[in-house]
């Protein structure tokens, strides 16, 4: 489907070789041309020691072609990422809040779309009717109707038209049509997530609908309201109200199962510790600040971490977005946070799958790599 958005932004996260420019724009503030030119001019230093003046300007070229298309920059009314590599652009418009910032590095800056992945909450409609189902598939900014037609063979299509012209439509005739396509399709998407079926409609004809389809019962959210397209995007706002709050709780929880995993000697707040461990892959679960960057260099194999004052040239990144890739690498989970809440109140803070009290497991235990901090 369309809303996968872990998919779509899959190819940001890895790390690859070469010069990656991140440019996060708040489009609503302040005038996007300003700021990508603006962007340039910064980009041309961090780039001073990696490429000649001829170099910059075709690697600059796609952002300074975008400063001059006076069509996309029209369209940019919201935050906006975008994202420069020697081989590819790509624009995305990101649906909350972002700071403005830039950064030039090994590798693209990716905690604000951690964030969004975080807050993010697919979901699936089903309004039942007499005339047959009809299936959206909608996230935190967007819905789509799923087109069932598209997979009815062309005699299903006459007989459905021809049954929905007729006076006397025997009840839930149409049904017949749409289940099994839905049902299919709810089983592919099932294999892959656990994504709630919100089911709107007629009652007399839901508990028919919800023994074909078989989706999980811990899964399906009854909604006694009659179902109507025009309302649909009234329906999924109330659903969104639902969801963000299941978000915000999730977050809480997690804060709590940090409490929990400090009494048993299985947290860590020091960078050089937490950062050597995520090399080691025994981070379970990370806490980064979504509001502090700390610049400098991580070495990926052995998380030594060297913290420079600022943001100095292509090599330099914020090593906690750095720290939080190598997490997502090795399989564990990344919990962007407001610094208040951040768990130890510092820049970082980490659940490691091992506690130091369960000897040769514990991986943490062993001596980080020299940790350096230079102006």
């Amino acid at each position: 489907m369309l809303f996968e958005i872990g998919k779509a932004l899959q190819p940001l996260f890895n790390f690859q070789c070469g010069v990656h420019l991140s440019l996060y724009l708040d489009a609503k503030d302040q005038e996007p041309r300003e700021q990508i030119y603006d962007a340039i001019d910064q980009a041309r230093v961090y780039l001073e020691r990696a490429m000649t003046e001829v170099e910059q300007d075709a690697y600059l070229k796609p952002l300074i072609n975008l400063a001059e298309d006076k069509h996309m920059l029209a369209q940019m009314k919201d935050c906006l990422g975008i994202f420069l590599n020697e081989r590819s652009v790509r624009i995305i418009r990101i649906p909350f809040q972002v700071n403005p910032v830039l950064v030039v590095a090994t590798s693209f800056h990716i905690k604000p779309l951690l964030k969004w992945l975080q807050i993010d909450r697919r979901f699936l409609v089903l309004g039942i009717r007499d005339e047959g189902l009809s299936l959206y598939d909608g996230t935190l900014t967007n819905i789509r109707k799923v087109d069932l037609a598209y997979e009815l063979e062309e005699h299903d299509l006459a007989l459905k038209a021809e049954l929905r012209r007729r006076d006397c439509v025997e009840l839930g005739a149409c049904l017949e049509f749409d289940m099994d396509i839905v049902r299919r399709k709810l089983n592919a998407i099932r294999r892959k997530s656990d994504v709630p079926l919100y089911i709107i409609g007629d009652s007399s004809l839901r508990d028919k609908v919800v023994r074909t389809l078989a989706y999980p019962q811990k899964s399906t959210i009854h909604w006694h309201t009659a179902y109507d397209d025009c309302q649909i995007d009234q329906l999924c706002d109330e659903i969104r109200k639902t969801l963000k709050m299941k978000a915000d709780f999730d977050f809480e929880e997690k804060l709590e199962e940090f409490m929990v995993a400090t009494q048993l000697g299985k947290t860590n707040t020091r960078i050089d510790q937490i950062a050597y461990v995520a090399t080691q892959g025994g981070v379970e679960r990370l806490f980064v600040s979504e509001d502090l960057m700390l610049f400098g260099r991580i070495e990926p194999a052995t998380g030594r971490i060297t913290l420079h004052d600022r943001h100095r040239d292509h090599e330099d990144d914020d090593v906690l977005d750095d720290i939080a890739q190598i997490v997502l690498s090795k399989g564990g989970e990344v919990v962007v946070t407001p610094q208040s809440r951040m768990p130890g109140g510092g820049p970082v803070a980490a659940v490691f799958k091992y506690s130091g009290r369960e000897g040769g497991d514990a991986i943490m235990l062993a001596k980080p790599p020299e940790f350096a901090i230079s102006a």
